[in-house]
């Protein structure tokens, strides 16, 4: 990533803390989530989107 100039953290395109509830909710949304091979929760969601900021 680093030598493409990728950004390797959600923090580094904006995302802030309080845009986690926002976007896990959409991410259940979605519908991607039902082929996901694990069942995966809102909150999982959050937990990972916050590790990842």
């Amino acid at each position: 990533n680093d030598d493409l100039g990728i950004p390797t953290k959600l923090g580094d395109v904006g995302v802030k803390k309080n845009g986690i509830r926002p976007m896990a909710k959409a991410a259940m949304l979605s519908g991607n989530i039902a082929v996901n091979p694990r069942k995966t929760s809102q909150s999982d969601l959050e937990t990972i989107f916050q590790q990842a900021i």
